[in-house]
């Protein structure tokens, strides 16, 4: 067996290639589903590619039920769709979740020079355009030292409450 990722790169089609001139079966996967399709004359030419393509896979692995669709969309039998769990650990990132309602902090790093040609007073200004704009909370770091340090301290104290900047 071989498995492969997609279809869109020319290795995939060589490998395809390779294993039906030597007897390999092939395996398929990706994350495409029926929900992101055209619905243009792109479609028809896809179709046209495709179609063949999946015939030439002996098994498609699907890592949801849309991934299905799809699948099935470009002539694949429900015999050759099988199930399988998609690489992503939910218990691991639920464990780390906030509870509903509570918002992540956005976090945000400039390093350099604090000079005047290397701008530092715009990403301040960027900060604050953030903060307005009701996005947040939001923590930034700016590490570096130069003639704008004390200019710029003074900029982000002026920030709003849901901003706060830490020089380093």
């Amino acid at each position: 067996w071989i498995l492969i990722y997609g279809y869109s790169g020319k290795y995939i089609w060589k490998a395809v290639a390779w294993a039906k001139r030597h007897g390999v079966d092939v395996g398929y996967c990706s994350d495409s589903n029926i929900r992101d399709q055209r619905r243009d004359l792109k479609l028809l030419a896809k179709q046209a590619v495709l179609r063949p393509f999946f015939r030439l896979i002996d098994a498609c692995f699907a890592t949801s039920e849309a991934n299905s669709e799809y699948l099935a969309s470009y002539g694949v039998a429900s015999t050759r769709i099988h199930r399988m769990p998609f690489a992503i650990d939910v218990a691991r990132f639920s464990r780390d979740a906030l509870p509903p309602g509570q918002e992540r902090p956005f976090d945000f790093i400039w390093a350099g020079k604090l000079v005047e040609n290397k701008r530092p007073q715009d990403f301040v200004g960027a900060l604050y355009e953030l903060a307005r704009s009701g996005i947040g909370p939001i923590r930034a770091a700016i590490a570096g030292d130069g003639a704008l340090r004390d200019a710029l301290q003074v900029q982000a104290r002026a920030l709003p409450a849901s901003c706060s900047v830490v020089f380093h």
